[in-house]
């Protein structure tokens, strides 16, 4: 694996271990929940491109970034569902006037473990929880 792949794993990987430690918050903190999981997704994502050797966009667009890596893999076009919704979170709510709900914060938090999983089984990395 290459190491820049290898950094964009380890930011996704603490993307995904701040959800986690965030759900576990009481009030439970849903913005913050979503941001990390998008974060965590789109870090899986342009770890993806780099090991294929392909470009990276500076977006959030969780769409864009899958769309760039299907021609290489069409097996991935499964996980579209829902990444439109959570493009979202890296920026609309990250401000007043938008706030998610705990069942979109559990909800996109299992749309990144699916990704997690995809993503790391591709690069032949174990899927540790």
């Amino acid at each position: 694996m290459k190491r820049v792949t290898r950094q964009w794993v380890r930011k996704a990987e603490n993307a995904v271990a701040a959800a986690r430690q965030l759900l576990k918050c009481k009030p439970l903190l849903c913005d913050e929940i979503c941001f990390h999981c998008q974060q965590a997704m789109e870090k899986y994502f342009k770890g993806l491109l780099a090991e294929l050797g392909l470009p990276i966009q500076k977006t959030h667009d969780l769409i864009i970034l899958l769309k760039q890596l299907i021609p290489a893999d069409q097996t991935l076009a499964g996980l579209r569902v829902g990444l439109k919704g959570a493009t979202r979170y890296a920026g609309e709510y990250r401000y007043p006037g938008l706030n998610t709900t705990s069942r979109q914060a559990r909800a996109v938090f299992q749309r990144a473990l699916k990704v997690r999983k995809e993503i790391r089984n591709r690069l032949g990395l174990p899927d540790k929880r």
